[in-house]
């Protein structure tokens, strides 16, 4: 009987390193080339199902998405006859040396190349692009021999993480499992990611130099061809506990052509989902300060602070952020306007909490509490060419105060200004959004002369003596309501 072991143990020795060196599985995985390749440098297996190996790598692509999976070592303890169904499946993986790369497909790189070009390099393709014209749909044929793969589970420490623009370099440690059909069905978890400090970068920006943070993730096997869009998070549920420091805001350069930010802060996130639904109570905060931010001649520097959060009382999500600095404003030449802001305010409040149906927002809100210009010359002279002779002398050089708010919900935008003085002159009004431009008026006075403003279409005019209930009864032809008592 001992003979007869030692017989079978060298059989299966002799089969199963023929099988492993002659590259039969890599070929059959890697039927079809353009969708999927797997290679490694070095397999041996000393018992059945016990297999280890070096330098493996994995990538996989379909129609919209390429991934890239590599591992310096590896055990796995492989269910032997599900490699008869064409399907991977490890009872155990404890993996070392961990990198993982995805990237979604697009169709031009023209208006994103800062961004796309933050994208891992999957192959010669950078960043991956789409079929055009796209190619037709995979058959159920072409479907069902493809090869599946399911890992129940995962132990693993990881060197790099990069998701398209977004790179981490490790250390970080993963456990859970998943399981995927490709174009059919997909599971996960429960899995657990804990980053170690490693860096985070975008592109040449510097993220993070110490990100430390716990993601939990849960996804019910799902459907993947009903879960396009956004249904991809209807079995989606995760925990995201994250407080790390931001070592540069650079990366907002990636998505705006022309933007240049720069900044320091901290970002802290207690985050929740669950089938798909923010979970309440859950926060995301945001401090940055300096905030030096530029764009086609403005300049805002300033401390920003931005805060997302899901009531606790079942309440629609609600996002808002906080400004007080300099802004540069280029609306009258060189040098620029410099206007000294505070209390400036945004919240945004979102349809409700289900992301299976996208980020609808219900309400937009702004809100100015104080903004002065002290060297304010060149709007007074610029006043000139729309307000009697002499004006200019009456404006004086300043300061400029205003206060203002806008709003955007279910009808079109609004901007109300509270107040705006100017040496002798104040003015106050509202103006609504329309096809050609903004439609508003305003009323106030130049000293001790009466004058109201009517914009139509963006373009000012000037009336002078205006009635008592002049302003109401303009803003009612806009159908907007004046606030009384309110300057």
């Amino acid at each position: 009987m001992l003979a007869a072991l030692v017989a079978v143990e060298l059989l299966y020795l002799v089969a199963v390193h023929a099988v492993l060196l002659s590259g039969v599985i890599q070929k059959a995985v890697s039927a079809d080339p353009s969708a999927t390749t797997l290679g490694w440098d070095r397999a041996w297996s000393p018992w059945p199902a016990r297999v280890y190996v070096t330098n493996l790598h994995l990538q996989v692509q379909d129609q919209t998405e390429e991934l890239a999976l590599t591992v310096e070592h590896a055990k796995v303890d492989v269910v032997l006859w599900d490699l008869l169904r064409r399907k991977f499946r490890a009872s155990r993986v404890e993996a070392r040396g961990v990198s993982y790369r995805m990237a979604l497909k697009v169709k031009s790189v023209r208006g994103n190349e800062r961004r796309l070009a933050a994208f891992p390099p999957l192959d010669d393709a950078r960043p991956p692009l789409l079929e055009n014209p796209p190619p037709p749909p995979a058959t159920s044929a072409e479907i069902a021999r493809l090869w599946k793969f399911e890992l129940d589970h995962v132990d693993a420490t990881i060197d790099e993480l990069w998701f398209l623009e977004y790179r981490y370099l490790g250390p970080a440690h993963v456990t859970g499992g998943f399981a995927l059909d490709p174009l059919r069905r997909l599971w996960v978890g429960p899995a657990t990611l804990w980053l170690q400090g490693g860096k985070l970068t975008a592109g040449h920006a510097l993220v993070s130099s110490r990100l430390t943070g716990r993601l939990d993730v849960t996804v019910t096997p799902t459907d993947l061809p009903s879960a396009e869009g956004w249904l991809i998070f209807r079995g989606l549920s995760a925990k995201l506990d994250l407080d790390t420091a931001i070592d540069d805001l650079a990366v907002a350069d990636l998505y705006v052509d022309g933007l240049r930010t720069r900044g320091t802060g901290r970002l802290s996130a207690k985050m929740g989902l669950a089938s798909g639904q923010l979970v309440p109570g859950s926060t995301c905060e945001l401090s940055v300060r300096p905030t030096d931010l530029a764009i086609a001649g403005y300049r805002y520097q300033g401390t920003t602070r931005a805060r997302f959060l899901v009531p606790e009382d079942g309440g629609a999500a609600l996002a808002s952020a906080t400004l007080e600095g300099v802004i540069d404003l280029p609306w009258f030449g060189e040098p620029p306007a410099r206007a000294a802001v505070s209390d400036v305010t945004g919240h945004l409040t979102l349809q409700d909490d289900d992301l299976t149906r996208g980020l609808r927002v219900r309400r937009i809100r702004l809100a100015l509490a104080d903004a002065q210009i002290r060297a304010a010359q060149p709007i007074a002279h610029k006043a000139g060419d729309y307000l009697p002779v002499g004006a200019p002398l009456l404006l004086g050089d300043g300061p400029l105060v205003a206060s203002a708010r806008f709003e955007a919900a279910d009808r079109p935008p609004l901007v109300r200004l509270d107040r705006l003085t100017l040496g002798e002159a104040e003015l106050h009004g509202a103006a609504v959004a329309g096809h050609e431009g903004w439609n508003g008026s305003g009323e106030g006075h130049l000293g001790p002369l009466p004058f109201g403003v009517r914009v139509q279409d963006s373009r000012p005019q000037i009336v002078l003596f205006p009635g008592r209930d002049w302003l109401a009864s303009e803003l009612s032809k806009l159908g907007i309501r004046q606030e009384t008592g309110r300057r």
